[in-house]
């Protein structure tokens, strides 16, 4: 089972893909990607998938919400907007190297980056039909960019139905996320599934030059930089026990540029808070600033200074662009390419073990500063701000 592609059908997909780039030659110069998750949703991801290993690895998965039985009233709710999808794109303007970052809408202008990058049901339908074709191939019979074919693909990972080796044969469950990274728990037929899933999606390097890669993570130069809830953040370093967090991230986190970063701290400081960040960012039901969980109105910036820098044990590259198999990709929200929907600019960073996450707080080399938001509203339950 599976449909893994012969040796020329991958050769094929790598051709078209970096002619086309080699006229951008630049990645703010073409269209772009998107990635729902933030680290907050990645380290709710992490939470599902230590759970998941550790029961029977098909049929817990049943049902989405099965993955968050057990876990704190907090964490379960946080669990299951996530799982669940109801997370919203935040409202973030595309921003540019000469330009301010401006956080007011231009809808207009958003609503066009976002018909280059993003696809509508009948877009995909376009795609389903012959996905197996190369990239050049797709992009000359339905007129989509790159990265409109790159999410249109990330969207089709979603019809993967895995089987339950023991019963009638029938499908149990559609894949998800998680099941990209832990793929090594499933049975055969199921892993080459997922397997051949995973390998239509194309590559940050099939759609763009290594100049335009190098160029957008050059964008973190000054820093990359993370908004994680203090509950969370705890149970990252350990100081908050939990034995499902090893460290930060299941196998990625998706960060912003520390530049970017600032300007929304500065709005959330001289607007409503955490709920201006909630809202920036697209988490739903203010599962940051809800008062019951959040009282002291407190958020943990996480900042990596010199990500281009940084240095991974194993020296694999440590900031790279998202490719929509993160486990934090969520499979009918990622958009491809360097940004997300809103337009803020992204990338991924690697997870990192407890170990050396501690040694390079103590150096220096990753700094997490407590902040408090005074002007976040007070009585925030699910719905928002109580009168």
């Amino acid at each position: 089972m599976g449909g893994f592609k012969s040796q020329e059908a991958q050769e094929n997909k790598k051709v078209a893909p970096v002619e086309e780039a080699e006229k951008a030659g630049n990645i703010v110069d073409t269209e772009y990607v998107d990635s729902k998750a933030s680290t907050f949703q990645l380290i709710q991801i992490q939470t599902a998938a230590d759970d998941y290993v550790k029961r029977s690895r098909i049929n817990q998965l049943q049902s989405k919400s099965d993955e968050f039985i057990g876990l704190s009233r907090v964490e379960q709710q946080k669990g299951e907007d996530i799982l669940q999808g109801k997370f919203t794109q935040g409202s973030l303007p595309k921003f540019s190297k000469t330009q301010p970052i401006q956080l007011e809408l231009d809808k207009s202008s958003i609503a066009s980056q976002e018909t280059k990058r993003n696809v509508t049901p009948d877009e995909i339908e376009k795609v389903r039909k012959i996905k197996d074709k190369s990239l050049e191939e797709i992009k000359k019979e339905t007129g989509l960019t790159l990265e409109q074919i790159t999410t249109a693909k990330a969207r089709l990972f979603g019809d993967v139905q895995l089987f339950d080796a023991g019963a009638d044969g029938a499908p149990i469950r559609q894949a998800n996320p998680w099941d990209k990274w832990f793929v090594s728990e499933l049975t055969e037929e199921n892993r080459e599934l997922v397997e051949a899933a995973k390998e239509q999606i194309p590559t940050p390097q099939q759609i763009f030059t290594k100049a335009a890669i190098a160029d957008h993570l050059g964008k973190f130069a000054n820093g990359a930089h993370a908004f994680i809830d203090p509950g969370t953040s705890g149970k990252i370093k350990g100081t908050i026990e939990d034995a499902r967090f090893k460290g930060w991230g299941v196998d990625a986190n998706f960060v912003a540029p520390l530049d970017e970063a600032e300007k929304l701290h500065n709005k959330a400081n001289a607007e409503n808070g955490i709920v201006t960040l909630e809202k920036e960012l697209g988490i739903g039901k203010y599962v940051w600033s809800r008062t019951e969980w959040n009282p002291r109105k407190e958020m943990v910036r996480w900042t990596i200074p010199k990500p281009l820098d940084f240095k991974l044990e194993n020296n694999e590259d440590f900031l790279t662009m998202a490719t929509g198999n993160e486990t934090g990709a969520l499979v009918n929200e990622w958009v491809a390419g360097g940004f997300t929907l809103g337009g803020m600019t992204e990338a991924v960073v690697k997870a990192l073990p407890r170990d050396q996450l501690l040694k390079s707080l103590s150096k220096k080399e990753i700094t997490d500063e407590t902040v408090v938001y005074k002007n976040t509203p007070d009585n925030i339950g699910e719905n928002g701000p109580v009168t």
